[in-house]
């Protein structure tokens, strides 16, 4: 069996008060959709990468023939913000809780076809981005990214469908005890 990462490259950059979408935006040099290529790349479990460049809305019907043919998987993120609004960012939160509920009842419509979907949903996680947004932060209170793309390729490879994967930081990784 071949593992096939699909990335669908999606966003506008408006959130970030960018007119670039957000996949081709530099961080650290790379753009956002380089570095995504880069992490699958150094994984020896993936076998191929796909990298489709749609709007949002179009992922389902760009992606359905593919994965239903290879029997693949599609992973979408979210954050902590899908479970409740919060002040100021009620567009974040409502399309976080939208991306989740689309998962959910994408799975079910797929699931005959053995296709699977699923969300990881990481608590606040060190990237480029994050810095940009809030400054440093003490490493030992989030996430690395590393982890984040292991939890993701697991779940790649997992026979789970329609499932919220959430990514937490061990109390042993923070020094915390």
């Amino acid at each position: 069996m071949k593992n096939i990462a699909i990335i669908l490259a999606g966003g506008s950059g408006s959130r970030f008060g960018e007119k670039t979408p957000k996949q081709f935006l530099k961080v650290a040099g790379k753009s956002v959709i380089e570095h995504t290529v880069d992490a699958f790349e150094k994984n020896p479990l993936i076998d191929e990468i796909v990298v489709e460049i749609v709007e949002r809305h179009g992922a389902k019907a760009y992606s359905f023939n593919y994965l239903k043919q290879s029997k693949g998987h599609l992973l979408f993120y979210t954050s902590s913000s899908y479970t409740r609004g919060r002040a100021f960012y009620s567009m974040y939160s409502s399309t976080k809780a939208a991306t989740v509920n689309f998962v959910q009842a994408l799975a079910q419509e797929w699931e005959k076809s053995e296709i699977r979907v699923n969300v990881i949903n990481p608590q606040r996680t060190k990237t480029p981005m994050r810095i940009k947004n809030f400054g440093n932060e003490p490493d030992k209170t989030l996430l690395s990214a590393e982890k984040v793309a292991e939890v993701s390729i697991k779940t790649l490879l997992s026979n789970f469908t329609g499932q919220i994967i959430d990514v937490k930081k061990d109390v042993s990784d923070t020094g915390l005890h």
